[in-house]
């Protein structure tokens, strides 16, 4: 497989809401990616300062940092800084888990919008 990276920067929203009355399925938030002039893959977190950090788990935090090198190393991304700007969490629906996989997702539809190519998705999901 090709090394795969992308070319210009952007937004990426990411998103994972499964309302089927199971706990640990939402995971809100938004990424920035931008081109590296490395191979190295890199996950910045720039979350606002006050109460966003108080009401959001660290897990959670790190769980989006996984699920980004999840996918980077699963499909040869490289080149790429990954900035967490904004989470949202629900104290009941929110788990780690969640924020992962919506990161792997966020990860998949930022490259095929973007025209850079993935394996279709589910692909490999590493958790």
């Amino acid at each position: 497989m090709d090394k795969i990276t992308i070319t210009e920067p952007f937004e990426q929203p990411l998103r994972w809401v499964v309302h089927d009355g199971e706990p640990g399925r939402f995971a809100v938030a938004t990424l920035y990616l931008e081109p590296l002039q490395t191979e190295a893959v890199e996950y910045v977190i720039a979350l606002p300062p006050g109460d966003l950090l108080e009401e959001v788990h660290p897990a959670y935090i790190t769980a989006v940092g996984e699920g980004v090198h999840n996918f980077a190393e699963d499909n040869e991304v490289v080149g790429l800084r990954v900035t967490l700007t904004d989470i949202r969490a629900s104290a009941i629906d929110s788990s780690a888990h969640a924020f992962q996989v919506a990161a792997q997702k966020a990860m998949h539809q930022a490259m095929k919008t973007h025209g850079v190519p993935a394996p279709p998705f589910p692909g490999k999901i590493s958790v």
